[in-house]
């Protein structure tokens, strides 16, 4: 009896020392999602779980704060539900933030929520309001490089500069071609990694498919892009923030030569394209279109003839800061 008295004592001793230092126990929080997007002035949610609470044993309130230690909200949390905590994008939030959980001045989060903030009415880039007469050819690389070197030689011939929107793994599949597009004084851009519907995947993959991407080609050239060009033209404001948090501006085009089509004849195209010139214009052309060879030997000297430089995509941006319009003109700031 006396043994079963002093094992029931022990027993009692432990779970009270144990119960004491579970109460002890740092919390720990993790966010539903890696990535989250966000507009200056506008409201966002963010949710939010305590991983931890019976260890913990007490409720913990939490802070909601930026790399720079802003806190933006705090929230009660009393158990492992996932919980929705609201702020207002500051004003001057632009880019790349990164958001964690803290708890008496201690970081509880598992990892940070990596946060595309972006002004809603910078639209996506259609043409640049240039003050000269330049224009921008782009060729898509997503399938094959049957005729990549047939193109590369043509812009030689003409002297005429362009950039090439690649996919990471037509990067990584056709390294010399990449390289050569780079020592040709070409620019390079991200055209998302396999070239999925963005629109149809979560951002976190998103973030991945354009990451990627970049990380192929500046292992390759040692080079990172900064523009990004979505597959199939979908796009809608998220993609706009994510890429411009990732470094890269989100760039569509002026005009479509309609090269990708092969059933389109090659008189077809050249008429598309010289029917409409502006200064400024970016027209989209394929490095594995039927035609495109031939056309651009037509196209490339009609431009020229009109006084027009071709010139890559950074370049027409090149003139100082700028915003992109409701009609997706870029207009550079005055002086």
């Amino acid at each position: 009896m006396r043994k079963t008295l002093a094992c029931l004592f022990i027993l009692c001793i432990l779970f009270a020392a144990f119960t004491a230092a579970a109460e002890g126990a740092t919390p720990r929080f993790r966010f539903d999602t890696k990535v989250a997007v966000g507009f200056q002035g506008r409201e966002v949610v963010v949710r939010v779980q305590l991983r931890n609470p019976n260890s913990v044993g007490h409720d913990v309130e939490a802070a909601l704060q930026d790399e720079n230690g802003t806190i933006l909200a705090t929230k009660t949390f009393t158990n492992n539900d996932f919980r929705s905590i609201k702020f207002t994008v500051p004003s001057d939030w632009l880019g790349a933030k990164y958001l964690s959980i803290w708890v008496d001045g201690e970081k509880v989060s598992e990892e940070d929520l990596f946060f595309a903030a972006d002004d809603l009415d910078n639209k996506t880039l259609r043409q640049v309001g240039v003050s000269a007469k330049r224009i921008a050819i782009t060729l898509d690389c997503a399938y094959g490089d049957k005729y990549t070197d047939e193109l590369l030689d043509i812009l030689d011939e003409y002297g005429v500069k362009v950039t090439f929107f690649v996919t990471g793994g037509w990067a990584e599949t056709y390294l010399e071609h990449l390289r050569d597009i780079i020592a040709r004084g070409h620019e390079i851009g991200n055209h998302s990694y396999a070239h999925p519907h963005l629109l149809e995947v979560s951002y976190d993959r998103v973030v991945r498919e354009i990451v990627r991407t970049s990380d192929a080609v500046e292992a390759a050239t040692g080079i990172r892009p900064v523009l990004f060009r979505p597959p199939y033209g979908e796009t809608d404001q998220f993609m706009r923030a994510i890429s411009r948090a990732l470094g890269c501006e989100h760039v569509f085009w002026s005009e479509s030569s309609g090269d990708s089509d092969d059933t389109n004849s090659l008189n077809y195209i050249v008429r598309r394209i010289e029917k409409k010139v502006e200064p400024g214009y970016i027209y989209l052309f394929h490095n594995g279109g039927k035609h495109t060879a031939e056309a651009l030997r037509e196209i490339i000297p009609y431009f020229q003839s009109m006084g027009y430089e071709m010139v890559s995509v950074s370049t027409l941006l090149s003139e100082g800061p700028y915003r992109v319009n409701a009609d997706g003109l870029a207009e550079f700031s005055k002086p």
